[in-house]
């Protein structure tokens, strides 16, 4: 503690006038600037994927995000989710084969289902990504259809 006085025997005398704290330093580069050290969004390991699943997701090599994304897709396609309980999903024939043989499974323990499912990992070269596209309501298409380049109609 630089405060205790000069007089106590073992300690050195202290000099305030000046700082004591090391100085900040300064920030590093942006990280924006390397471009190559950050990872890129998106890029997890594809998998080759059983054939249970590939009757489910309609695709034999897809990374886990993708695979999820498809189930939802077909969960909504086939209206399998609980009226009472969304959280609840009701497997039809070609899903419980790749949820265990359980007639209804919760949203959160899908993926432990999923996971044996997911054969081995494959070079990304394999795989290309490709959007799933999510289908809109009438209503907010035909929101944006009403306004057109900044302009208003009369």
């Amino acid at each position: 503690n630089k405060y205790i006085g000069a007089h106590v025997e073992p300690y050195k005398p202290v000099d305030l006038t000046t700082s004591s704290t090391p100085k900040k330093r300064k920030a590093k580069a942006d990280p924006k600037e390397k471009g190559a050290a950050k990872k890129k969004a998106g890029t997890q390991a594809p998998y080759k994927l059983s054939d249970a699943l590939v009757a489910v997701v309609g695709k034999s090599i897809l990374p886990r995000p993708q695979v999820t994304q498809a189930l939802w897709a077909y969960i909504r396609e086939n209206d399998l989710q609980n009226p009472e309980d969304k959280r609840e999903i009701i497997c039809d024939t070609l899903l419980s084969r790749v949820m265990g043989g359980q007639s209804k499974v919760t949203m959160f323990s899908m993926n432990k289902y999923i996971t044996p499912h997911m054969l081995e990992k494959v070079d990304k070269s394999q795989y290309v990504h490709e959007e799933i596209k999510k289908e809109k309501s009438g209503e907010e298409e035909s929101g944006s259809d009403n306004i057109s380049d900044g302009e208003e109609s009369d």
